[in-house]
């Protein structure tokens, strides 16, 4: 069957999709073989990872990547029959070949039809290289051929068997390929007289793409006991009915291996190209209904979910114009349907954000891997702790926060955290401590990067600073000011400059991502005891429960999560205020900003008394002094227009009911604005 450019990219993306995930549970299987030991489920992981691939790119005909893996594969086998013990090295090893399997894979789908060039190839050879000589050592009791690696023979009287196969139904939704197990059996002995059984494959408007409905036998030869056939399907043996008995069958159909790989591809590409199968109506004795099972998940395009956001953002602006005319016409039958219009697209929204929502874990659980190669490549021993992978967060938001944190992660091995050698002359413990930490606080994703290394040195950093012409010799800066001198372009304390870092190339640019979703990073640093980077972050980017206020002619909305309460700025407040910027509210002192003098705002007052809406970002609370309360109000953030992306304090804005735009507070740059007040006061 030939396939269509369309239908191949599909067929190679969803390859993609499945390696991807396939390659990330290798990697974390080997960093719990090194950090927990051996065990059975991990070496198994990788091992079905290797072999998965593999199967699938010889469906896919992608011979260089099946070649390559199957030496890995070979290597895995042994280690999983304790023919050969698992160290650092081999665990190293497999690690840069799950990277130059990926770098395959990707090379693969981006350039469909072609070979990898020279580069991949020699890298390949150098790997492979590096795995045969596992596979060549005395532990093992078997030789290899080098011009063609093929699978171990133990040293055992070959045998010929009958084999017959039943597989579940339920077979592709955990992943696994029939073909491929038949490939890995040609490996070990040699299939003849195949029978694929076809018989209980429904009529095409009973498929369900996601059920297996075929069986085989065959003839296999040269093999040796019929455990070593068993062994194969281990990972299996609940999903498949298999009777293997000594060869003496007669057979009314035979095919190839080769004519079973093309017809099982034809069959699942045919069913995947049917993405929902039709029922019929009225079923007959001889079209027999077959119930269609349910996934719990369901891989869905990035791109598709984006665009229902957008379009639930334009209905929750069109629905606040709805409001806004009903509230003119005063229907009571009218204003009731609104509200539960509103009510419902609410509920539609929050379901639709949900979507978007994924776990960091998995971010996280890729420093593993980052700290592992780093602190190798530095000589330092590290002990990572990770914390709050289940907290939640915008997908957008994940993928744009990974290089950041890499940078910062790197930083902290680099220059925070110390060699053994270091620790024990400081009396600290000779294996540094790195925490990832991430949680939820006051409607926003806080991330925290610890070490208890070196810490920062002020006096070193100002000086740096004075040194490079950031700051006048002169200048009285607070310490969170000289902290935060490092995100300044061009800025490194480094003595040396290596390939990881010291080029004052950075930090600039983590700050100025992590500030172009709206949100903040802050420094905490005790000289000889360690440093903590806090990031913090919006849930999402695109629709916001917000708190609408007036100030003269421009409406503002403040993220609801940060708003804790709103009190009324009574002419007893004014009076202890004395001119100051702040008051007492219970007892503590409350900074405040006005919000019409901050944006020079000239507009008409149209309320004789001022409100102070109280906010809290981080461990900070202020109050911002505005004139008119409007209340709860659905947000969906749009991004402003080049001319005002400089203006400090605005975020974004949104549309009103009215027509009107409104503009969303940036919460994290006013609390900085005032903190940088309070420094310069004190």
């Amino acid at each position: 069957m030939f396939l269509s450019d369309k239908e191949l990219e599909a067929v190679m993306r969803n390859f993609l999709d499945e390696s991807l995930d396939l390659l990330i549970g290798m990697e974390d299987a080997l960093m719990q073989i090194r950090e927990n030991g051996i065990s059975t489920d991990d070496v198994n992981a990788v091992f079905r990872a290797a072999h998965t691939i593999k199967g699938s790119a010889g469906m896919l005909k992608l011979n260089h990547l099946v070649e390559f893996t199957h030496i890995a594969e070979n290597l895995l086998d042994a280690v999983r029959n304790n023919k050969i013990s698992i160290d650092e090295s081999m665990i190293t090893l497999l690690l840069q070949v799950k990277d130059h399997m990926e770098q395959l894979i990707l090379f693969y789908v981006q350039n469909i039809g072609q070979e990898p060039d020279q580069f991949l190839i020699e890298k390949s050879e150098q790997l492979k290289v590096q795995l045969q000589s596992y596979m060549e050592s005395p532990i093992i009791s078997h030789s290899t051929s080098k011009q063609e690696p093929e699978i171990e023979q133990d040293l055992e009287i070959l045998q010929d068997w009958y084999v017959s196969i039943e597989f579940d139904q339920s077979i592709f939704m955990i992943g696994m390929d029939p073909v491929n197990f038949i490939r890995y059996l040609s490996k070990i002995g040699e299939i003849s007289n195949f029978v694929l059984n076809t018989q209980n494959i429904p009529s095409i408007s009973n498929i369900n793409p996601e059920e297996c409905y075929i069986s085989c036998s065959f003839d296999i030869d040269n093999v040796g006991p019929k455990e070593k056939i068993l062994e194969v399907f281990e990972f299996i043996q609940d999903d498949i009915k298999i009777q293997i008995d000594p060869k003496n069958r007669d057979f009314q159909e035979l095919h190839s291996q080769e004519e079973l790989q093309q017809e099982v591809f034809d069959l699942q590409v045919q069913t995947a190209q049917s993405s929902t199968p039709v029922n019929k109506t009225t079923p007959t004795d001889a079209e027999p209904t077959v119930s269609i099972a349910s996934s719990s998940t369901l891989r869905v395009d990035s791109d598709k979910i984006d665009v229902l956001i957008n379009l639930i953002g334009e209905m929750v602006i069109a629905n606040a114009n709805v409001v806004q005319r009903a509230s003119v016409i005063q229907d009571g039958g009218l204003n009731e349907s609104v509200s539960a219009v509103s009510r419902m697209l609410e509920e539609i929204r929050e379901s639709a954000m949900k979507i978007r929502m994924v776990q960091i874990g998995e971010t996280f659980g890729k420093f593993k891997r980052i700290v592992y190669d780093v602190s190798a490549k530095l000589n330092k021993s590290i002990e990572l702790v990770i914390n709050g992978g289940d907290t939640e967060m915008d997908k957008t938001i994940v993928e744009k926060i990974s290089d950041p944190l890499i940078h910062i992660v790197r930083n902290a091995i680099d220059h925070g955290l110390e060699n053994s050698e270091q620790r024990i002359a400081a009396g600290k413990n000779p294996k540094g401590k790195l925490e990832l930490n991430a949680y939820h606080d006051a409607g926003t994703i806080a991330i925290e990067v610890i070490d208890d290394g070196r810490g920062l040195d002020e006096n070193k950093i100002f000086a740096k600073a004075v040194e490079r012409g950031i700051v006048d010799e002169n200048a009285k800066l607070s310490q969170r000011e000289i902290f935060n001198l490092i995100f300044e372009p061009g800025f490194s304390t480094a003595e040396a400059i290596t390939d990881l870092s010291g080029r004052g190339v950075g930090m600039d640019v983590v700050r100025r991502n992590i500030e172009s979703l709206r949100g903040s990073v802050e420094i905490r640093s005790n000289l000889g005891k360690g440093s903590a980077f806090i990031l913090r972050l919006p849930l999402t980017l695109a629709i916001i429960d917000g708190f609408l206020v007036k100030v003269g002619s421009t409406h503002y909305v403040i993220p609801l999560d940060m708003v804790l309460e709103c009190i009324e700025l009574s002419p007893t407040f004014y009076d202890d205020m004395h001119g100051n910027n702040y008051i007492n509210l219970r007892g503590a002192i409350l900074p405040l900003l006005n919000v019409r003098e901050h944006f020079s705002e000239h507009g008409e007052r149209r309320s004789r008394r001022d409100n102070i809406v109280v906010v809290q970002y981080a461990d900070t609370r202020f109050g911002l002094i505005v004139e008119e309360l409007h209340g709860e109000f659905q947000t969906v953030i749009k991004p402003l227009g080049k001319i005002f992306r400089a203006i400090k304090g605005v975020s974004g804005s949104t549309i009103l009911g009215t027509g009107e735009v409104a503009l969303i507070l940036d919460i994290p740059t006013l609390i900085n604005h005032i903190l940088t007040l309070q420094a310069k006061d004190s």
